[in-house]
């Protein structure tokens, strides 16, 4: 009785006759790509030589080649990196925004992971972020962030975003990223999360130490550069700048929890 888990091919080399296994004589599915599913590299396929990615494509305002060099050199506070953290596909999502000088998190939940609602987060977001803190914008090519050319013509905020499948242009959002999945793993529902723990959860990274500024923390190395900035508007004679008025619109919002109550902004 012949095996059906075998077929016989021919070597394109010599002829000869070889053996081959046949999927393990399991059933072939060609639309879940049966059993190759099972393998370690999950049977993914690779493209071509050439190939260009036609799927999920928006236009953007500018690349990140364009972007000023006190954004890239991370000279100063205002220059964002934004993401997205998914947690059960189709539901809510956490908009995510990185300074890059100071590396202080901003965290809001939008929706949905479609560009509506990611939008309606970030109006919400960047309504507290003064203009003067509100220099660039650095997302990733998603779909969620089609929308961005309205955020520019409210705010005079410009995007640059990099080339498709770079999350090294945007390291500081990736990092930060990674740490909020210590509390919100893969597959999570983020809709049973509430505010207060997101708010705990953003509290907690931007007063993590951090080697890299001598184990100060984000949000004191944020508020260093607040007064720095302070000075220099004091020095220009401007007079409207609030220094608590900015600090309160900044991170106040994202971070009002239990524990900063400790912090006084009246002295």
């Amino acid at each position: 009785m012949v095996n059906k888990s075998y077929e016989m091919n021919f070597c394109v080399y010599c002829g000869a006759k070889l053996t081959a296994r046949n999927n393990l004589g399991m059933p072939k599915s060609h639309g879940a790509r049966g059993i190759a599913r099972k393998l370690r590299h999950r049977g993914k396929t690779r493209h071509k030589k050439g190939y260009v990615e036609k799927r999920g494509k928006i236009p953007i305002s500018h690349k990140l080649i364009e972007r000023p060099s006190a954004a890239n050199i991370r000279s100063r506070i205002g220059d964002w990196e934004l993401d997205t953290v998914v947690g059960r596909d189709g539901g809510d999502v956490l908009v995510t925004m990185i300074d890059r000088r100071s590396r202080l998190l901003l965290a809001q939940r939008a929706t949905g992971r479609k560009a509506l609602p990611v939008l309606e987060t970030l109006k919400a977001m960047f309504a507290k972020i003064p203009h003067e803190i509100l220099h660039t914008v650095t997302p990733d090519r998603g779909k969620e962030f089609g929308r961005h050319g309205e955020l520019t013509d409210q705010y005079q905020v410009e995007f640059y975003f990099p080339n498709p499948h770079a999350p090294w242009a945007r390291g500081s959002n990736e990092n930060t990223n990674g740490l909020i999945r210590e509390y919100i793993p893969k597959g999570i529902d983020i809709a049973t999360i509430t505010d207060e723990e997101i708010n705990r959860m953003v509290w907690q990274i931007n007063t993590r130490p951090r080697k890299m500024f001598g184990w100060k923390s984000s949000l004191e190395v944020f508020w260093s550069e607040m007064f720095h900035l302070a000075l220099q508007f004091k020095d220009a004679k401007r007079s409207n700048l609030n220094l608590r008025a900015i600090a309160r619109r900044t991170f106040l919002h994202c971070i009002r929890v239990s524990e900063i109550e400790r912090i006084s902004l009246n002295q």
